[in-house]
């Protein structure tokens, strides 16, 4: 048999709402930063600096500072481009992305493939 709102205690709705307000039970998901350029460097990061090596599943927060027009950041995952930044901008965007599960994820610029990149793992 199901309870209606009317026979919950108002502390219990009080609380209930409190709980869904705030995200409570809701896994957040990390912020992570990268930056490209403007020499040839492009790194993924931590708050604290830190490299990205792993990502747990769930949604993220990619917080991109591009620093030259001559490079870009892209992050893929296997051969499928999620997110990038063109070669003609300079500046900072900020993405949320899905991680899923048993996936390596790539970031490179487009343009200098071979010596500008990365990867983490997801676990």
């Amino acid at each position: 048999m199901g309870t209606s709102t009317s026979s919950l205690r108002p502390a219990t709705l009080i609380a209930v709402a409190a709980l869904s307000l705030s995200g409570a039970g809701a896994a957040e998901g990390a912020t992570y930063y990268g930056t490209v350029g403007p020499e040839r460097v492009i790194s993924l990061t931590t708050r604290s600096g830190a490299s990205v090596a792993k990502v747990s599943a769930g949604r993220h927060t990619f917080v991109i500072r591009d620093r030259s027009p001559f490079h870009n950041f892209v992050l893929s995952r296997g051969r499928t481009r999620l997110r990038w930044t063109t070669l003609d901008f300079a500046g900072t965007v900020r993405w949320t992305v899905r991680i899923r599960p048993g996936a390596t994820y790539r970031y490179f610029c487009a343009s200098h493939r071979r010596s500008m990149n990365g990867s983490f793992r997801v676990g």
